[in-house]
């Protein structure tokens, strides 16, 4: 090998650095995969757990008080479960209103009031009144 030259053969460091980055990233990105997978497949498993618990315990009657409990602690768990899927539902409502509202403002809104970037930024708007469902009138503060 030269001095001061690239090396003649093989991959230096940075490359195996870069390599050995890209592979860690796939193998997380693997891992986070199958663990949602998995996350899935419990929660899909539950739901046949409960239903056979409660068939169980109603064969049994009240001779049981343990599975009446096991019944008990199931369907806790089915309803926090329940709740945390509509707690994530409206959460991700709450987000997609939040960009389509940012999407509208960006996209729809601004072109037609300002007609460029650089005009909004030097320009000195005032908002004179805007009430829900009507444009958005503004006018120049005169200097």
């Amino acid at each position: 090998m030269r001095r001061g030259g690239p090396p003649s053969r093989g991959a230096g460091p940075p490359e195996e650095a870069l390599g050995a980055a890209a592979a860690a990233t796939n193998n997380a990105a693997a891992t986070a995969a199958a663990a949602a997978a998995a996350t899935a497949a419990a929660a899909a498993a539950a739901a046949p757990t409960a239903a056979a618990a409660d068939a169980l315990i109603a064969s049994c009657g009240e001779e049981f008080p343990l599975l009446q409990q096991l019944q008990q602690v199931l369907q806790r768990y089915s309803l926090q479960q329940q709740q945390q899927q509509q707690q994530q539902q409206q959460q991700q409502q709450q987000q997609q209103q939040q960009q389509r509202y940012v999407a509208y403002m960006l996209n729809d809104a601004l072109p037609k009031e300002i007609p460029s970037l650089e005009s909004f930024v030097t320009m000195k708007v005032f908002i004179i009144r805007q009430r829900p469902g009507e444009k958005l009138y503004t006018r120049e503060i005169p200097q």
